[in-house]
């Protein structure tokens, strides 16, 4: 519920009041003792409606009923034998609402055997056509990249994901012997679900909240560098269309031991953006969010890419507040960023899920 305490209004020569203030502040406290979920929104005298904080409430509250009942499928399990990707099904499900569905990758690659040659050959046809290749792929490459993903695409229709994460470095990339990237961007275009590597289930729960709140896709990234007066943040591997300045650049390259994939260098959009992360202690959440300003990157590489290094997807993200605060409260390698300042709904999901923010 939204608690809305009018102002009055001038009338010739003086101020008329029907004293909304004085029935709103006698009912907020009591509100509150006994649980119910609401906001308290006052109109200022002289100001007008606060329409903006009102909308932003009820964005949250419609995304709060979103997230009960959605579902993430999650192919495998703690990839890399990471800590911060790790989830509680029963406190999850409990506290704000998502159902997670793990299933093997073997199923997969049964899939994959059983795909229409006629299918795989037009999706590459068009995936070649579609994006911007800095030079022609190995023979195959393409066609690895369609074929899991059309296994995943018959998964996520037929139970419905609104949100998918990948088995990636210890899955794909070593067992299957390339990188994802390419399926991830595909199941971005096609299925427009989201996506987030290595079985990160509080990064996809993060970009559900980020999507019903804004209508955006929410796209990862990942920590480089700290900065002075922010971080270098950037992906080895792809950003959905939606953030990207430009073509949709992809580059046929090898990581390592592993083969060849196609990694997305595309131009990311940059402006004023919104990082948040969800976590959990037991069956406590909180949410670490934080507001700055994205600029293109200065030239930089990763170590460990065959030569010449490609110019990853980044941001330089200058921090509203201070780095060290940042720092201290940093949750995992993966954050989600959204345009815009979306601190107040993101604020407002929470307070009616019951998650605390940091």
């Amino acid at each position: 519920m939204v608690l809305l305490g009018l102002t009055g209004w001038d009338e010739a020569d003086r101020f008329v009041t029907t004293a909304d203030q004085a029935g709103t502040t006698a009912l907020r406290k009591p509100m509150a003792d006994m649980g119910y979920t609401f906001k308290y929104v006052v109109t200022l005298r002289g100001e007008t409606l606060p329409v903006a904080r009102i909308v932003s409430y009820a964005q949250a509250a419609r995304a709060a009923a979103l997230l009960r009942g959605a579902r993430i499928g999650t192919m495998g399990y703690r990839d890399m034998n990471l800590y911060g990707t790790l989830h509680d099904g029963v406190s999850l499900r409990a506290r704000i609402g998502p159902e997670v569905e793990s299933f093997e990758m073997l199923e997969m690659v049964q899939a994959i055997e059983r795909l229409d040659p006629d299918a795989v050959a037009e999706l590459t046809a068009d995936v070649s056509a579609r994006w911007e290749f800095v030079k022609d792929p190995q023979p195959g490459t393409i066609e690895n990249t369609v074929r899991l993903y059309l296994a995943l695409h018959q998964k996520v229709a037929e139970r419905g994901y609104q949100a998918i994460t990948l088995l990636d470095v210890d899955g794909v990339k070593k067992l299957l012997g390339f990188a994802p990237a390419g399926v991830f961007m595909l199941l971005h275009e096609e299925d427009g679900v989201c996506t987030v590597p290595e079985n990160d289930i509080p990064g996809a729960v993060t970009q559900l909240m980020v999507r019903h709140l804004t209508g955006q896709v929410g796209a990862y990234m990942e920590f480089y560098e700290f900065q002075p007066d922010g971080m270098l943040m950037g992906v080895p591997d792809y950003v959905p269309t939606e953030v990207v300045e430009g073509p949709v650049t992809v580059l046929p390259n090898a990581f390592g031991e592993f083969g060849e994939g196609l990694l997305n260098v595309s131009r990311v959009k940059t402006g004023r953006v919104t990082v948040a992360r969800l976590t959990h202690t037991g069956d406590r959440y909180a949410m670490h969010v934080a507001t700055g300003e994205a600029a293109t990157p200065r030239p930089w590489e990763e170590a460990g890419w065959s030569p010449p290094a490609p110019r990853l997807p980044s941001l330089e993200i200058a921090l509203d507040g201070p780095v060290e605060d940042f720092v201290q409260q940093v949750l995992s390698q993966h954050y989600i960023i959204s345009y815009g300042d979306n601190t107040e709904p993101l604020r407002d999901l929470c307070s009616i899920i019951g998650v605390e923010v940091i």
